[in-house]
């Protein structure tokens, strides 16, 4: 029955429940790395921007019987977990909510599917040392994101200062989060290497994005492989995070013909 109201919710017909049985979980990597697809998984959850909302996001996967409360993978050989994107920015719990999405997809890479959103994707280049993702990632949510990484300090509230230079400011910070997090330069690699979209295969296929990335060209194969022009949206990655996309149906609706897709999520 809980199926049942999210897939409504979703828009999907109920029928879907009973089609998703069908599927049998084969986590492939599509090409340049940047599709995730999935075959024959009995059970598929999604969720989308958990958006550093921790104890939230672990509610509901243990409520849905995919983890234990230690975090650990519970629900079988046959189900698959898919986060469509945004874990970061919005809420006050960034580091619980990238470790929880990390390391259970290193202790069940076979059933766990992380990708990539837009918020997580100008964080990990921004740190890096990116300057005009750095500043679109704080104008966004990032600046209280780097406060609830860094923590408040001995002598008072959390001090967040690039300086002059922000792409040595950024790496500064970045040397005081990898101190607080052992494992932190490790988590911005795998963010690196996340993959953009998910299809779960089937008689009718189901394609999982965050943001509405026109993937019409080769089913997926050219996504990604160009930064592209993020402000007029010419190039993959300024399509990719582009609302425009998903406020014209026509074009939803050609990109799903076009990848045979049943359904969009």
């Amino acid at each position: 029955q809980l199926q049942h109201a999210w897939l409504r919710a979703l828009g999907f017909p109920v029928a879907t429940v009973a089609e998703l049985r069908r599927f049998v979980v084969v986590d492939t990597v599509g090409a340049n790395g940047q599709l995730r697809e999935v075959r024959g998984a009995r059970r598929v959850g999604i969720v989308g921007d958990s958006q550093a909302n921790f104890d939230e996001t672990k509610a509901v996967l243990v409520k849905a019987g995919y983890i234990d409360e230690a975090e650990d993978w519970v629900a079988g050989p046959d189900a698959v977990l898919i986060f469509d994107g945004d874990l970061i920015d919005g809420g006050h719990q960034p580091w619980e909510v990238l470790r929880l999405a990390y390391r259970l997809q290193q202790r069940a890479p076979q059933h766990v599917i992380v990708l990539r959103g837009n918020h997580d994707d100008v964080m990990e280049r921004g740190l890096r040392g990116d300057e005009e993702a750095l500043e679109n990632w704080l104008s966004i949510g990032g600046l209280q994101t780097l406060k609830d990484l860094v923590g408040p300090s001995e002598t008072g509230p959390t001090s967040i200062d690039f300086g002059r230079d922000s792409q040595t400011g950024a790496l500064r910070v970045l040397a005081r989060l990898t101190q607080r997090y052992p494992d932190f330069e490790q988590v911005l690699e795998w963010l690196a290497a996340l993959p953009y979209a998910a299809r779960i295969d089937g008689d009718t296929p189901i394609d999982i994005v965050h943001g509405s990335p026109d993937l019409s060209a080769a089913a997926f194969q050219q996504i990604a492989q160009e930064r592209g022009n993020v402000e007029d949206g010419t190039g993959q990655l300024g399509v990719l995070w582009s609302r425009r996309w998903v406020d014209n149906p026509a074009r939803v609706y050609r990109h799903m013909q076009q990848t045979r897709a049943g359904y969009l999520v």
